[in-house]
């Protein structure tokens, strides 16, 4: 760059003309040239899509990025039509360096996502994708680094409402229905709690440095390295229906008995269930209600509501016997039924009612 100084040259001569002094003054221009260091312009570019890197959102949507260089600086684009592309130009002169937190969002859109990471150098960032419903924690130094709540603190919620999180305190939290996702081969190290009120995912690669408290309110799901840090980590369901109970039966195939006896093994094929129990030594009757000494129940499961116990055996393999015997496991393969039982010193006999002393039937 050049800088200009309008100087004053004085040239003077003397002349002796009727003994007159003439002085003579000449202005001139003096240009100093400097050479000096200014950031080039910086581009930034990604991908939006609608999961986790395969569709792309192909309608136009804007695209801010925060950049936290002292005073935050927005900067905005529209994705391309049809390709779900991105790019934003920092003009030069700009302030990045090692260590600017940059956090790219969806703006003023019914469709949320938001990544943040950390520049390492001047250069050009490429591939600062977008997924839909997640918060996506990155970096751009390959080695030695991390990102932190500290950083996410820089532009949050409180900032724009279209960033799906606060960090507030040193605390970052992830609201119901986004993803906090590590993308891979980068390292969060939150520094403080973390809230993740639907699911943590830390992918191929990627490293959670756990804070002293972690909470995630739905999955955890571990492709990379959860370093606990002597920290607590707290699942705790938010979902009130998380299991929905369709039908019940009691040990003796009755949908309102007090049958007691443990079952140790469940097998089904098709529309049929067969459950194997504890030894019981009441004759077996395979019909519902009566069906406490069957070992071997067979159930109709063809309604999810209404299980209907069609067949009973005993341990010996009698349908109406005393024979009792602990069924461990069972396992349908076709047709045919293998049952484990327990070890009896009676001699096997393959044969209805006779097969007491047979562990495999």
């Amino acid at each position: 760059m050049c800088r200009r100084f309008d100087l004053v040259q004085i040239i003077s001569g003397f002349i002796s003309n009727q003994k007159v002094w003439y002085f003579f003054v000449s202005l001139g221009l003096l240009l100093f040239c400097a050479q000096t260091s200014l950031a080039a312009p910086l581009n930034i570019s990604g991908t939006l899509y609608s999961d986790r890197g395969v569709t792309q959102i192909t309608s136009g949507k804007t695209i801010k990025v925060a950049v936290a260089t002292g005073t935050v600086s927005i900067y905005s684009t529209s994705t391309n039509s049809g390709a779900g592309t991105w790019t934003i130009t920092i003009p030069d002169g700009h302030s990045v360096a090692t260590g600017t937190p940059i956090t790219a969002f969806v703006d003023g859109d019914a469709v949320d996502a938001n990544t943040v990471t950390k520049a390492s150098s001047t250069g050009n960032i490429i591939n600062l994708d977008l997924y839909q419903n997640h918060v996506i924690i990155s970096h751009e130094a390959t080695s030695g680094t991390s990102t932190t709540n500290s950083d996410l603190s820089q532009y949050d919620t409180d900032n724009d409402s279209d960033v799906p999180f606060t960090a507030n305190s040193g605390t970052l939290s992830v609201p119901r229905g986004f993803e906090l996702f590590i993308k891979p081969g980068k390292t969060f190290a939150p520094g403080g709690p973390v809230l993740a009120s639907s699911s943590l995912r830390i992918t191929s690669g990627a490293t959670y440095s756990a804070p002293a408290t972690t909470t995630v309110n739905g999955t955890l799901s571990n492709q990379g390295t959860f370093t606990n840090n002597s920290g607590n980590l707290t699942m705790d369901s938010i979902y009130s229906d998380v299991v929905n109970i369709l039908a019940g039966r009691d040990a003796s195939g009755s949908a309102g008995g007090t049958g007691n006896v443990p079952i140790y093994s469940l097998t089904a094929v098709g529309s049929t269930l067969y459950v194997g129990k504890n030894g019981n030594a009441t004759a077996c009757d395979g019909t519902p209600g009566n069906a406490i000494g069957c070992e071997l129940m067979v159930f109709d499961i063809s309604s999810t509501t209404n299980p209907v116990l069609v067949s009973g055996r005993d341990a010996s393999g009698s349908a109406g016997g005393t024979g009792s015997a602990l069924i461990y496991s069972l396992t349908a393969v076709g047709s045919t039924l293998y049952v484990g039982k327990s070890n009896d010193a009676t001699a096997c006999n393959g044969t209805p009612g006779n097969a007491i002393g047979c562990e495999l039937m």
